[in-house]
């Protein structure tokens, strides 16, 4: 599916002119993962061109259309359905002048199916984790448990400190690993934002921080759990890309662990809470636990690496019942317009 995706941008850059050369190179800022998941919606798009006899580089926007449709048609969901879009606009040549995302037709056409087939709202509430961290100090101390529980254990207690997805930790450097009174940082070298800045355009960082403190629960501490999880597995790092990354396989050669089986770590660990729960919770339980901690907007945005407050408050912020409900905000508006009133009241009784 990775090849299909390729072959695509490829086909589109040469009927447009490009040299080999440049070919290669934009080829090179292509995620790995994401060519699979694009691959696969690209190949539904050449599979129904070929049923319809059409060019699916150069045909008419109302066969975009009519795929979409149809993909409607078989219930997809809305979300899916736009990445089928956007898979296409990869591959396809402008139409009317326009990208296909932006074409006027498109544009009506999506917005009509998001009214007739809303995606489904997030549920407000965080997942209540105290069974997770209530089920990590029952595994024991870091030196006594299973090499893979203790994987399992400092990929999610990272995860949540630091509001990390699976493919972050997957990319983690130890080659950045600097230890200091507090706790100790990484650097996630490429990570997801960076190549979604790019692809539009953009010129987010290439790395994004990660610090993970001392904490007093030493049972709870990710700082501990690294520290011992890399002592630990010492003798499995005998290559140059062993010493590379922090999280390696427990089977045989030991190698860099895929962000598939950092997805399950995180999923084991987290379904101890919530058996319907994901491993890209922990990103919104973790920021959803920094706002109701006290945490301002930027560290929030720092925290998960965010580039503005409405792609946090869009896709990963919960708990804003339960933040208005601890302020107390609708008693806060009502006291502050009654202050207001007997301000105007003994205002005019002095004038």
């Amino acid at each position: 599916m990775a090849n299909i995706r390729l072959s695509g941008i490829r086909s589109k850059l040469q009927a447009k002119g490009f040299p080999e050369e440049v070919i290669k190179r934009i080829e090179e800022t292509s995620n790995k993962s994401s060519n699979i998941t694009v691959g696969f919606a690209i190949n539904k798009w050449y599979i129904w061109c070929s049923k319809e006899n059409t060019d699916p580089i150069q045909c008419p926007i109302k066969n975009n259309i009519e795929f979409l449709n149809d993909m409607c048609s078989q219930q997809k969901a809305y979300n899916t359905i736009a990445s089928y879009r956007s898979a296409i606009s990869e591959i396809y040549n402008y139409s009317d002048g326009y990208p296909i995302g932006r074409h006027p037709d498109i544009v009506k056409f999506m917005i009509s199916i998001r009214k007739s087939n809303p995606p489904p709202s997030a549920p407000d509430d965080p997942i209540d984790i105290i069974p997770t961290l209530d089920f990590i100090i029952s595994l024991g101390s870091n030196e006594d448990m299973s090499i893979l529980d203790l994987l399992q254990k400092a990929a999610f207690l990272i995860a949540l400190g630091s509001a990390s997805r699976p493919s972050d930790l997957h990319r983690i450097k130890l080659g950045t690993l600097q230890k200091t009174s507090y706790g100790i940082s990484f650097s996630v070298i490429n990570p997801k934002e960076t190549n979604i800045s790019i692809s539009h355009g953009g010129n987010k960082s290439v790395s994004k921080k990660i610090f993970i403190d001392y904490y007093e629960d030493t049972e709870l501490c990710p700082a501990s759990a690294v520290l011992k999880l890399l002592e630990r597995t010492q003798e499995w790092r005998t290559s140059a890309n062993q010493h590379e990354y922090l999280f390696l396989t427990t089977t045989l050669p030991h190698q860099q662990a895929t962000v598939d089986t950092i997805s399950c770590w995180l999923r084991s660990i987290l379904t101890q809470a919530d058996p319907f729960a994901k491993a890209k919770d922990v990103i919104s339980i973790s920021a959803s636990l920094a706002q109701d901690a006290g945490a301002d907007v930027f560290t929030i945005l720092a925290l998960g690496n965010w580039s503005d407050y409405s792609v946090y408050q869009r896709f990963y912020q919960r708990g804003i019942r339960k933040m208005l409900e601890r302020n107390k905000i609708s008693s806060k508006i009502l006291t502050q317009a009654k202050n207001a009133s007997l301000s105007n009241q003994v205002f005019e009784v002095y004038t």
